[in-house]
């Protein structure tokens, strides 16, 4: 039953019914406390509807039910970026490519974090790594702002 739920939940989240979607997150999660796959449908939906602090929290839980869930890591870092935690959200994006290094979203995240800290060449060299795995869009726009390139004003 709590998958059945889980499916309702994203196929409302996605025909816009917000709140109905996380009703039934909810009746999920009542039916299996801890279900990290719902509790990221969940948080994914509440960091969608600008509820940042709550994603994270869900995030946060599915990640005790799995510890070495790469994408819920990277779900939390951008959470807490979102927030202005940029350190917190630089260490999720750390420890999620220790656990996958191929994966885009995290290389992408972690640049983003470094770049709000003013960490400009790290932003580049984490840019680049994304680009390397097929996610060039972050280099390119940053290329197109005057970074990340050869000869660049900016480092």
């Amino acid at each position: 039953r709590a998958e059945a739920f889980l499916e309702r939940g994203r196929c409302l989240a996605e025909l816009g019914r917000s709140a109905r979607a996380l009703e039934d997150y909810g009746q999920a999660l009542a039916l299996e406390p801890g279900g990290a796959r719902a509790l990221l449908a969940r948080g994914d939906l509440l960091f969608a509807l600008g509820r940042a602090a709550e994603a994270e929290a869900d995030y946060g839980r599915a990640l005790q039910a799995e510890p070495d869930n790469a994408v819920a890591l990277v779900n939390r870092g951008v959470a807490r970026d979102e927030q202005g935690r940029h350190d917190e959200a630089e260490a999720d994006f750390s420890r999620a490519l220790r656990l996958d290094p191929g994966l885009v979203s995290a290389w992408a995240g972690r640049g983003v974090a470094r770049s709000q800290r003013g960490d400009m060449a790290g932003m580049c060299a984490d840019y680049r790594e994304a680009c390397a795995r097929g996610g060039c869009r972050r280099l390119q726009d940053a290329r197109a702002m005057g970074y990340c390139g050869e000869g660049a004003a900016r480092p």
